[in-house]
């Protein structure tokens, strides 16, 4: 959720048919560098059961949270899930996961901005940057 809140609110806008909006918060980051077991922090309230449903992240990584979203919509009865991220890193996903739509690529790099955070921080920054490899 916290991600991807930048990028859903530039695409809001733009999207000029009738729609409802909720959120969810999967992740495995929690305030580190490097994923752990998902955790739900938040589920999203409205049933998707029979609905198109877009699930926007801020990363594709490795693949495994997007991946999990995506199944758990399904096993809610959506009628049809696709995928919208911010950004994809130009490596082999752990779960061979591809979104439908990318907004850039970037080389596998830490990175941070537009809604992308460094120990929670910087999330506020304009532009995504990369994180010097030493200070990972």
């Amino acid at each position: 959720m916290k991600g991807a809140v930048i990028a859903v609110g530039r695409l809001l806008s733009r999207l000029e048919f009738p729609l409802t909006l909720d959120y969810g918060h999967a992740t495995r980051c929690r305030g580190t560098t490097s994923g752990e077991d998902l955790q739900w922090l938040h589920r999203p309230a409205a049933s998707v059961h029979g609905r198109q449903v877009l699930v926007e992240n801020d990363i594709l990584d490795a693949g495994v949270t997007l991946d999990a979203v995506v199944r758990a919509c399904r096993e809610n009865g959506a009628a049809n899930v696709h995928t919208a991220v911010l950004v994809e890193k130009t490596r082999e996903h752990t779960h061979d996961f591809k979104a439908d739509f990318v907004g850039v690529q970037f080389p596998d790099r830490y990175l941070f901005g537009c809604g992308l955070d460094y120990l929670g921080y910087f999330r506020n920054v304009d532009g995504i940057y990369a994180v010097a490899d030493e200070d990972v």
